[in-house]
């Protein structure tokens, strides 16, 4: 998205944004085409409950807290080590994020929050995570796709933050063996940060703000609801087990 907003004036970076999430699915769905792969069984497109789903949610908001939280910290000590984020990454968030009219919000809805969650769950949490989780078992799907996710993103500077979140998205598929609720929870994660962010600019309101009365209420709060929920949803009944030999008894991506 960085190369064709630089290279192609007349695309801007929310546009070079969804060429690239497109683009990379594209290949993903290609792939799995060239190969007689089950879309079902790869994606991990199987029901949850209602239940699950509301868990999921406060997994989801729970864990954006907390990783805001972590960011900012890690973020300060960069800034006190002489460190600073790049201006020409600055101004591509700001850009991609920023919304001045409620076509921009609509359109920033669509590209920065609904076409993510659920293209790179799908890519992520399902193509990647069903794979390793077949052939090297969860523990290692749920390590190995989270690293990737975040080196996807090519930010070196949000790494941290990025495989928290996935690593976070991770354990909803284990735990729920469906791929909605991780949809679900990048979904709230990217709208927070949208909201935050134009909430920060418009009105001069920072959430994560080092001077905010109570941070430290808010963090712990964060981590109860975080481990009470996914508590709750250890313990929801499961559909369908995981992709395994012994689930499937064959290579799930090709089976039925």
């Amino acid at each position: 998205s960085v190369a064709l907003h630089e290279a192609v004036a007349d695309v801007s970076p929310r546009l070079g944004l969804l060429i690239a999430e497109i683009s990379f699915f594209a290949v993903v769905a290609g792939y799995m085409r060239l190969n007689a792969m089950n879309p079902a069984d790869v994606w991990l497109l199987n029901a949850v409950s209602g239940r699950t789903l509301l868990l999921s949610a406060l997994v989801g908001s729970s864990a954006s807290v907390l990783v805001a939280e972590i960011h900012s910290a890690l973020t300060a000590l960069i800034y006190s080590l002489g460190g600073e984020l790049p201006l020409y990454q600055q101004r591509l968030l700001l850009e991609i994020q920023v919304v001045r009219t409620l076509g921009e919000f609509a359109q920033g809805l669509a590209i920065v929050v609904v076409v993510p969650g659920f293209l790179e769950e799908l890519a992520f949490r399902g193509f990647v995570f069903a794979g390793l989780c077949f052939y090297r078992g969860p523990h290692v799907a749920l390590l190995a796709s989270s690293l990737l996710f975040a080196a996807f993103h090519l930010d070196p500077w949000h790494f941290p933050a990025v495989f928290l979140l996935g690593f976070t998205f991770g354990a909803l598929v284990w735990l729920t063996h469906s791929i909605y609720p991780a949809i679900l929870a990048h979904m709230i994660n990217n709208l927070v940060s949208l909201l935050g962010i134009n909430l920060q600019t418009h009105f001069g309101i920072e959430l994560w703000a080092e001077e905010a009365p109570t941070p430290a209420i808010l963090w712990v709060a964060a981590a109860i609801l975080l481990v009470i929920g996914l508590l709750l949803l250890k313990r929801q009944p499961t559909q369908v087990p995981l992709p395994s030999l012994v689930a499937y008894g064959q290579n799930p991506v090709t089976a039925g």
